[in-house]
């Protein structure tokens, strides 16, 4: 290996290398002990692979600064600025992958600042390369079928409450109806029967003012004059 001084441009690449490495996505995504599901076994299990790989890739990149005569100088924890504690898997899953696009493109300009004639050097930023871009050609693709995953059983799940509420509400309405038919049905029941009652008073009145003798004393009862018989 070449002991000539790094560029400050490498130098920095270097470290911004190291940081995202070493306090990387998928290390941070376990630390901020995101919400789990029965499915997401097999999706953290690439990502706790990712992250065990994370640490052997920024001792990689300690140990090359140290052989320039350099200090690792790891930059400000790139995720402060977000709230990402307690979020699902699959969401930390899709940040997971935005950041290994980024680490890639990172690499990239490291190569392109590395010497050409520094082949331990360009040679380890290579395989680091190629390990990151095999995680992500492995991750993408699952993060995907989890947000799709996810978003299905939110489906399934909102469907289920729309209908026990549809069901619900459908019930209290044939009670509610049915109890307004009992109140109908009983208010003419009452109604006809005062209506009866009614009638059969009208009827015995009726009766009496048609038979003028009605209520008179009987001629022949003994005791009646002669002026009450006529």
């Amino acid at each position: 290996m070449t002991t000539a001084a790094l560029t400050p441009e490498l130098k920095r690449l270097l470290d911004e290398v190291f940081t995202r490495t070493y306090v990387s996505a998928a290390t941070y995504l376990f630390e901020a002990q995101p919400f789990e599901v029965a499915g997401d076994a097999p999706l953290l299990e690439l990502l706790a692979a990712l992250k065990d790989q994370d640490r052997d890739h920024a001792t990689l990149v300690a140990n090359l600064l140290r052989a320039y005569g350099e200090v690792p100088e790891p930059g400000v924890f790139p995720y402060w600025h977000r709230d990402l504690n307690y979020l699902t898997v699959p969401f930390m899953a899709g940040f997971v992958v935005e950041s290994l696009e980024t680490d890639l493109a990172v690499l990239d300009r490291a190569l392109a600042a590395a010497p050409e004639g520094d082949e331990t050097l360009r040679s380890a930023l290579t395989v680091m390369r190629r390990e990151r871009a095999a995680h992500l050609e492995a991750l993408a693709p699952r993060a995907v079928e989890a947000r799709e995953r996810e978003a299905a059983a939110y489906a399934d799940a909102s469907r289920a409450v729309r209908e026990t509420r549809e069901s619900r509400l459908a019930a209290e309405k044939a009670a509610e109806a049915a109890r307004k038919e009992a109140e109908r049905k009983a208010k003419a029941e009452a109604k006809a029967k005062a209506d009866a009652e009614a009638a059969a008073k009208a009827a015995a009145a009726g009766g009496a003012a048609a038979d003028p003798a009605a209520g008179m004393p009987d001629p022949n009862e003994p005791g009646i004059s002669s002026k009450e018989k006529a």
